[in-house]
Parts: C-alpha cells; sequence; structure tokens
C-alpha cells in the first residue's frame, strides 16, 4: 500500500497548488498514474495471497489423501495379518494333527482357502496400486 500513502501525502501536501490549478490534463495524468500504480500494487497483494491459500489448500488436501491412505493400510495390514495368522495356526493344527494320525481334510481345506484368501487380496492391491499409480503418472504428465 505504498503507493496509496504517496498518494495521500501528496493529495494533502498539494492540495491547495492542485485546487488552484486549473490545468486538468496535469491533475488528470497525476490521477491516472497513481490510480494504476494502486490497481498493480493491490493486485499483486491479492495475488501473492491467494498464491498461499492455495498452497495451504494443497497442503491440506495431500494431508487428508495421507491420511486416508494411512487407514486403508492399517485395515489391510489388520485383514493380512488376521489371515496369516489364520493360515499360521491351521498349519499347527497340521503338525498337531500328523502326530496323531488323525484326518485332517478339514484342516488342509481350511489351509487352502487362507491361502487362496491371501493370494488373492495381495493381487488385488497390487493390482489397484499399479493403476493408481499409473493414473497419477498420467495425471502428472498431462498436467505439465
Amino acid at each position: 500500500m505504498k503507493e496509496l500513502e504517496k498518494l495521500i501525502n501528496f493529495y494533502m501536501e498539494n492540495k491547495e497548488e492542485l485546487n488552484k490549478e486549473k490545468d486538468i490534463k496535469v491533475v488528470q495524468y497525476v490521477k491516472d498514474g497513481f490510480k494504476n500504480d494502486i490497481i498493480e500494487e493491490i493486485e499483486n497483494a491479492r495475488g501473492a495471497k491467494l498464491k498461499e491459500k492455495m498452497r495451504k489448500e494443497v497442503e491440506e488436501e495431500r494431508r487428508l489423501e495421507r491420511l486416508k491412505e494411512l487407514k486403508v493400510i492399517i485395515l489391510e495390514a489388520i485383514f493380512f495379518s488376521f489371515a496369516i495368522g489364520m493360515l499360521v495356526n491351521q498349519s499347527t493344527e497340521v503338525v498337531n494333527l500328523l502326530n496323531k494320525e488323525k484326518t485332517i481334510n478339514i484342516t488342509l481345506f481350511f489351509i487352502i482357502i487362507f491361502l487362496m484368501i491371501i493370494y488373492f487380496f495381495y493381487k488385488y492391491k497390487v493390482y489397484t496400486h499399479l493403476i493408481d499409480y499409473l493414473e497419477k503418472k498420467k495425471e502428472r504428465k498431462d498436467g505439465d
């Protein structure tokens, strides 16, 4: 707001002379010059404020996106660890049953089921992450 202060100071110092001077062209030229300087200064100040606001909004969006990703990763890890735990439990049961020579069909069935769950879950997550990565890469390329 330096230009606005200059304008006010100029007007206060030269108020009487401007009123006495009847040369409208000079007065208009001074007004236009100050007006353009003030408009430019205000636009620059607004631009800086808008840039800062946009930067903060982008940072907030990134932070929220990271939190969502963290939530998904935690839930996936819980599910994945549960499935692996069940697989280990069933494998232990097979070892115990082999020692006692009982039928192990049901236990083997559950082992196969948990292996399939882990396999398909892993394949699905790799596939979705790969698709997300490729989409983000394409967006960055299109944005440039």
